[in-house]
């Protein structure tokens, strides 16, 4: 038996077969760590966290460079750092690969509204007399 099993291990075949289960373990193993850094995206986004999500969707992108879910993740991550420009390419790219029309609209009226602020006419409907005092509770809004 352990003749056997040395004869086994001293073939070509075997060190063969186990350098292709470790090369499919090292790949599955880095797929599996890229779709950890979409999960931790996510999270960071709900937590509002636009830097740290940032990061992870910018390690998620290199290895999957087309993904709508990522692209639109990414701009919201823009916009919520206040880097519009980079959301607005960010959202321009998105109908190109598939992404959905409801949400790339969705994404783009929210980066609208952060961009423009609010007329007189409608701070005036919040009750405030003039341009220069804005409420304390809006003024600490952040989209």
């Amino acid at each position: 038996m352990l003749q056997r099993l040395l004869r086994w291990i001293r073939s070509k075949r075997a060190w063969v077969l186990l350098l292709l289960c470790g090369l499919l373990a090292a790949i599955a193993g880095h797929f599996l760590w890229v779709e950890h850094h979409l999960r931790a995206a996510r999270h960071d986004l709900e937590r509002r966290a636009y830097t740290e999500a940032q990061a992870h969707l910018a390690s998620y992108l290199r290895t999957w460079p087309h993904s709508t879910t990522a692209h639109l993740l990414a701009a919201r991550c823009a916009r919520g750092v206040g880097d519009l420009d980079e959301a607005e390419r960010l959202l321009a790219s998105c109908p190109q690969r598939g992404a959905d029309y409801d949400a790339v609209a969705l994404e783009r009226s929210l980066l609208y509204a952060s961009e423009a602020p609010l007329p007189q006419r409608e701070w005036n409907d919040f009750g405030v007399a003039s341009s220069n005092s804005i409420p304390k509770h809006h003024a600490s809004w952040k989209p």
